[in-house]
């Protein structure tokens, strides 16, 4: 999607790796890049939500 922040959660280093990967092709294409991160923590952190809730909707 053209305007919107790409965070990519990576725990494993192959993860990572493949992330990075997609990441410097974005890059090379004129693309921006996704930010990268270890934990759903960093990724909440990343976007502004302080204390994320969830509900089942089914």
């Amino acid at each position: 999607m053209q305007g919107t922040a790409k965070i990519f959660v990576a725990p494993t280093a192959e993860a990572w790796g493949i992330s990075r990967l997609f990441s410097a092709h974005r890059d090379m294409s004129g693309q921006s890049e996704p930010e990268i991160v270890r934990t759903l923590d960093e990724a909440f952190s990343a976007i502004g939500v302080l204390a994320p809730r969830f509900t089942i909707l089914v």
